[in-house]
């Protein structure tokens, strides 16, 4: 009869947490893009030009802000490639998880990090894509 895998059971405050955190986001999100909305959608070209900059000002912020999780997905990663278990012992997860030991454990960590790592290049990346393309369609001709 093989060995019942070991399980990091849920921790009912960290889903709240969690809940905590996504429902405010979501409603902030959802406002903003409301706002932003409305604000382009004047006819006085200076008013259009005003909200090109400030949806900039509004990706540039979204995107510092997602570099806090993507900081603690990279930290995970390395917690995980350090201890050799997965998920690092001490961290609260939101349902059931299967711990994984050993190179198992060590490639998901990797994995972690790797994901991490593409996901903040391409939210640095995209602010500043998108500015340039801002300042080169609103430079004077």
């Amino acid at each position: 009869m093989p060995d019942q895998p070991e399980i990091q059971y849920a921790d009912p405050e960290a889903r709240r947490r969690a809940l905590r955190w996504l429902v405010p986001s979501a409603l902030v999100g959802l406002l903003l893009a409301a706002v932003l909305t409305y604000m382009g959608s004047g006819d006085d070209v200076d008013s259009a030009v005003t909200s090109v900059y400030l949806m900039l000002a509004a990706l540039i912020v979204i995107a510092a802000l997602m570099l806090w999780p993507l900081y603690r997905l990279w930290n995970t990663g390395r917690a995980a490639r350090r201890t050799r278990r997965f998920p690092p012992e001490g961290l609260a997860v939101i349902r059931d998880t299967p711990v994984h030991r050993g190179d198992a454990a060590v490639l998901r960590g990797r994995l972690l990090q790797v994901l991490a790592g593409v996901m903040a290049f391409f939210v640095i990346l995209t602010p500043l894509v998108i500015a340039g393309m801002v300042l080169v369609l609103l430079r004077p001709h």
